[in-house]
């Protein structure tokens, strides 16, 4: 079958009755963990820009196929459910529905704020395959290969869709989509606060002022999520402006320090220091930097310190660096 279309689709009425139907035996039931799944197929990502894919349709999918160069349009018509991958259905704007399976998402989030009912999105190169049930469906194993966009959105506001126009959110301004952000925030919904904070950035009508305390909001939140570049490159577009931002400086030091630059980290917290001496988060910060060049550099631990501090979780994360020795470069000779 590979290479070619399947010859049977499954209705559109009776796909979303079956997802439905496993849907509310997931409400019902006691939920399945489940965390692997073993496959014999292993794809790359796609690395191609968006503008360089030609946009295709579900019916010229062909079976067991990875289709390079291409992207689909879609939207969830079902809500999600989940075993191991996120199941869904989608429909594509003239209307054919399939089954859109979606692999390595992350854990720590729920799949339903991941995708959930009415979700606009692209699915580059899309893998087309058999089902282990006997159907067909999209596998998606990527997260990169998604790109969703909001129903207002220019590249899809235009668009028709044969069973009905998406719904269409309220526009918000760059100062509502702030307090949306903050909102999840405190409800330690860091992705949602992100969204809303990119979206606010992404306003038609926003002030650099406006914009600046969006980023700094959002470096906040990736710094929760340990997104450390996406956190960096926020607070050194500040610092660009606001060289003396102290929340800039700081967030930008543990940036730094989550991606194990220490030295880099000592700078900034160094130039938020001379700023305002007295700051705590900043002496702190400083403290532990110094401890992890420590041992980074010479290997110094305080094995007593981390052994407590592991009794504390069943899954604890410490917070200490690798000792990196003297590492001599020579030719090896080959036998």
């Amino acid at each position: 079958m590979q290479g070619k279309k399947p010859t049977h689709r499954i209705p559109r009425s009776q796909l979303i009755q079956i997802h439905d139907r496993q849907y509310s035996y997931e409400n019902d039931c006691q939920p399945l963990v489940a965390h692997e799944r073993i496959t014999s197929f292993v794809y790359s990502p796609c690395t191609q820009p968006l503008s360089y894919l030609q946009r295709i349709s579900l019916t010229d999918l062909v079976l067991e196929t990875v289709h390079r160069g291409k992207y689909l349009l879609l939207r969830t018509i079902v809500h999600p459910k989940k075993i191991v991958e996120i199941k869904t259905v989608v429909e594509d704007p003239n209307g054919d529905v399939e089954v859109l399976e979606l692999y390595n998402q992350n854990p720590n989030r729920s799949h339903k704020d991941i995708i959930p009912n009415d979700s606009i999105m692209i699915l580059k190169e899309p893998y087309y395959k058999i089902s282990a049930q006997g159907g067909t469906s999209l596998r998606c194993d990527h997260p990169t290969d998604l790109i969703f966009f909001d129903a207002n959105n220019s590249m899809v506001q235009d668009l028709t869709w044969k069973t009905g126009t998406p719904r269409i959110h309220k526009i918000l301004t760059a100062a509502e989509y702030k307090t949306l952000g903050n909102d999840y925030f405190k409800k330690r919904k860091f992705y949602e606060a992100i969204k809303a904070y990119s979206d606010g950035i992404s306003s038609s009508e926003i002030s650099d002022p406006e914009i600046s305390l969006l980023k700094l909001n959002r470096s906040q939140a990736h710094l929760k999520v340990h997104h450390f570049e996406g956190a960096l490159s926020d607070c050194q577009n500040i610092l660009k402006n606001e060289p003396n931002n102290i929340k800039a400086l700081y967030r930008c030091a543990k940036a730094f320090y989550g991606l194990e630059n220490y030295d880099e980290a000592l700078v900034q917290v160094k130039k938020l220091l001379k700023i305002d001496l007295k700051n705590v988060d900043g002496q702190r910060e400083l403290t532990s930097i110094v401890t992890r060049i420590e041992e980074k550099g010479k290997g110094r631990y305080n094995f007593n310190q981390m052994i407590e501090e592991a009794k504390k979780s069943s899954t604890p994360r410490l917070d200490n660096t690798s000792y990196v020795g003297p590492v001599q470069i020579t030719e090896v000779s080959y036998i």
